[in-house]
Order: structure tokens, then C-alpha cells, then sequence
């Protein structure tokens, strides 16, 4: 098996998280967080995935809601806006709400 060369994880639970207690019991107790370095081929998957998506995004007939917080760390208004613009469905809502973060979206 080729061995490709590591990335480093930015640690995103602290900007992902409103209570900082919740992101420090996440970071030690969740068994499904990946903690070891992404392969560089893990990068190049995630991007054709993000690609493909954009590449069907017409397709997508069904409604569709987007809720984005403004001051997200973790993803981007404006790849959340890229996604509402290239959907093809009739019926999609985009909400962005202003200082809050995404954990505040419940």
C-alpha cells in the first residue's frame, strides 16, 4: 500500500462549539473523532467530493434549506451560498444568522 504524506488537523471543536465544556468532553470522549493526521489522498477525496457536489448540485429538485452561521470557523458563508446558487430546486431557503455560532443552531 503507497504511503502518502500526512496534513495536520486544525483542532475546529473550540469554534464549532459554543460551550467550551462540551467541545473539551467531545475532544476526550468522542471515539469517532479522527486524531491522527489526514493522508494528503484523504484531502484530494474530500475536494472531489466537494467538486461532485457542486457538479449535481443542479440535479437536486427537492426543497431545500440551508441554515449558515455568519461567523462560522468551521465551513464558509460563501461555499454555503455557492451550494444555494447552484441548486436546482424551485423551492430553497438560505438563512444566515448573524452572531451565532453553527452549535447555536438547535
Amino acid at each position: 500500500m503507497p504511503k502518502y504524506p500526512g496534513a495536520p488537523l486544525r483542532d475546529d471543536l473550540d469554534a464549532s462549539f459554543v460551550d467550551k465544556d462540551f467541545a473539551d468532553f467531545t475532544r476526550s470522549e468522542n471515539k469517532l473523532l479522527w486524531r491522527l493526521p489526514l493522508r494528503m489522498k484523504t484531502h484530494k477525496s474530500i475536494k472531489e467530493g466537494q467538486e461532485a457536489i457542486e457538479g449535481h448540485a443542479a440535479e437536486l429538485t427537492m426543497p431545500v434549506l440551508i441554515l449558515q452561521a455568519e461567523n462560522d470557523k468551521v465551513s464558509s458563508v460563501d461555499g454555503s451560498r455557492l451550494l444555494f446558487d447552484l441548486c436546482g430546486s424551485k423551492d430553497k431557503c438560505i438563512k444566515v444568522y448573524k452572531d451565532c455560532p453553527e452549535a447555536g443552531l438547535k
